[in-house]
């Protein structure tokens, strides 16, 4: 089942928010990527940017930086760094890391395939891998200790290593130990598709920022949280109009990279007229439902219900848009289009983000093989 549409701080799709931090951090855009971020972040949905950030690290970048998994672990585990500063840290260490397609390509196409397989990982392995079943058999059956230690087995057989410690520290349960398994078990066969010593193939880029992190970002996009940037509405002369928040806070196009249109997105589904009607009438509603929007609400008593916000309080309404009230109808076409603008499917395709992406990928991008990954999700 789909997520409810919601509209984010400064009014852009949030599931296009998620994707625009992706594709971000894969261009190693770092301003860019730190925005879309705080954007997430501000939003109220802090530990779900915590998350997605773990997410792209095991689709994408785990299988060449192994080591980056101990970064991302020890600087999880300061308790002394706030969580903006965290995640601040994270996107800008990672947009220095090389990356690779193949993990992100295999969960597409278990999401296209949308059946388990019954498949035994002794049998996946023969003179050569067979990716997709192994990927089937991985995301497709319950991660019991038993089929981790066959599939790991199996994989050892294979690619004729016998410890990879690593992989036996973790018991997975849930969807995203599936990933991480999987990023591993992708990590281990390109020592052997490769056959470059360790040293020289994983962890091309070991230099961790740290000190530069926390200063002018965390001021500029994270403090606050406000819909008023850089600090809080209260703050600035009565003469700033709310209306010109957007004005200020849109500073990317949410397609910025191209590659929105490879990614599921409720917008094609409701249609430009019905997207449009939302963004200019019905924003409130919608961005309600977002952790920072209902905070605000509940803050001047306004009240969601039947597909409309009411306050019960004409003063604190008065006040509340005169504090909050973004006016999007109202905004130039450069902010709407920034938010809401018209994305094109054909833009970009599977081929150009895997050619562009795909770094030391062990699966080849054939025709065949990315018709079957048009159902990409993100």
């Amino acid at each position: 089942m789909p997520p409810p549409f919601q509209f984010t701080r400064y009014l852009y799709i949030k599931e296009e928010v998620r994707c625009a931090l992706l594709c971000a951090i894969l261009s190693r855009r770092k301003d860019e990527a730190l925005f879309w971020a705080a954007e997430l972040y501000c939003s109220g949905y802090e530990e779900e940017t915590l998350e997605l950030l773990w997410e792209i690290y095991y689709d994408f970048y785990a299988a060449l930086n192994p080591s980056f998994e101990t970064y991302l672990i020890r600087k999880c585990s300061d308790l002394s760094l706030s969580k903006h500063s965290l995640i601040v840290s994270i996107v800008i260490n990672i947009c220095l890391k090389p990356c690779t397609t193949d993990v992100y390509m295999l969960r597409c196409l278990y999401v296209g395939a949308g059946a388990t397989s019954a498949t035994s990982a002794t049998n996946i392995f023969t003179s050569e891998i067979d990716f997709k079943t192994l990927t089937m058999h991985i995301l497709g059956k319950p991660m019991t200790p038993q089929v981790m230690q066959d599939t790991q087995l199996a994989v050892m057989k294979w690619c004729g290593i016998k410890k990879y410690k690593k992989m036996c520290q973790h018991t997975c349960c849930k969807v995203s130990d599936r990933r991480r398994f999987l990023s591993h078990i992708i990590q281990i066969c390109t020592l052997k598709v490769y056959d470059i010593p360790r040293k020289n193939r994983l962890n091309i880029s070991d230099r961790f920022i740290d000190k530069e992190v926390v200063g002018d970002f965390d001021k500029n996009l994270f403090e606050g949280g406000s819909t008023s940037p850089p600090r809080n509405f209260q703050e600035f002369s009565r003469t700033f109009r709310s209306r010109n928040i957007l004005k200020t806070g849109c500073k990317y196009k949410i397609n910025e990279s191209g590659f929105l249109p490879l990614f599921q997105s409720q917008r094609y589904k409701i249609g430009d007229e019905v997207l449009l009607n939302r963004y200019r009438s019905e924003w409130l509603y919608y961005a309600s439902r977002t952790p920072f929007w209902a905070t605000c609400l509940e803050k001047y008593g306004g009240v969601v219900k039947e597909g409309t916000v009411t306050f019960s309080d004409a003063a604190k309404e008065e006040l509340f848009y005169e504090l909050h009230g973004l006016e999007p109808d109202e905004q130039p076409k450069s902010v709407q289009d920034a938010c809401i603008g018209s994305i094109v499917k054909e833009a970009y395709g599977l081929k150009t983000f895997c050619d562009q992406f795909g770094g030391l990928n062990i699966m080849e991008h054939s025709d065949d093989l990315l018709i079957e990954m048009q159902s990409a999700v993100y």
